[in-house]
């Protein structure tokens, strides 16, 4: 999330006055959002007033995924386990493929879709705390979630919600 917090940080700063910001994410973006409004190095914008989280990643050790296969469908997402391990200890496959979405290739193709994300890039959308992180968050949070998400239990991440 450092590397991508300094571009938010750079890019995002406006001027105009009393216009109110919200940043947000959805999914992979408001775990983003959430490591961004935690991480104790970001640039405090006096106009950002709060957050959006749109069916949020939460990450792993959220316990808000719904069970593998759940209503018939195929896994989002295959995760090699051995490139975090590896970037852990040698710090050396943060470039490496982690995490494979099984989009269909024609979507792929079709749409420009990223096909996966790097060890990096996987780190720095998933809070690594997120019970805390969700606790630390000093600014209001909207969450929305569908009922029937095909890939968080909704119950579960509200839950979040108490914790701020």
């Amino acid at each position: 999330a450092k590397e991508h917090g300094k571009e938010l940080n750079k890019n995002n700063l406006v001027d105009e006055g009393d216009v109110p910001i919200f940043l947000g994410g959805h999914s992979s973006g408001g775990g983003l959002v959430i490591n961004y409004a935690t991480w104790t190095k970001r640039i405090i914008e006096p106009n950002l007033v709060g957050y959006v989280l749109i069916a949020p990643q939460l990450g792993y050790k959220s316990q808000t995924s719904r069970p593998k296969n759940h209503g018939g469908r195929d896994r989002f997402a295959r995760v090699r386990i051995v490139p975090f391990i590896f970037n852990g200890i040698f710090n050396t496959c943060g470039h490496s493929k982690a995490v494979q979405f099984n989009y269909p290739p024609s979507i792929i193709e079709a749409h420009g879709v990223v096909a996966y994300n790097t060890v990096n890039m996987a780190n720095a959308i998933t809070p690594e705390m997120p019970r805390e992180q969700m606790g630390n968050i000093d600014l209001p949070v909207g969450m929305w979630i569908g009922s029937e998400d095909e890939l968080f239990v909704p119950e579960k991440v509200v839950e979040y919600l108490d914790l701020l």
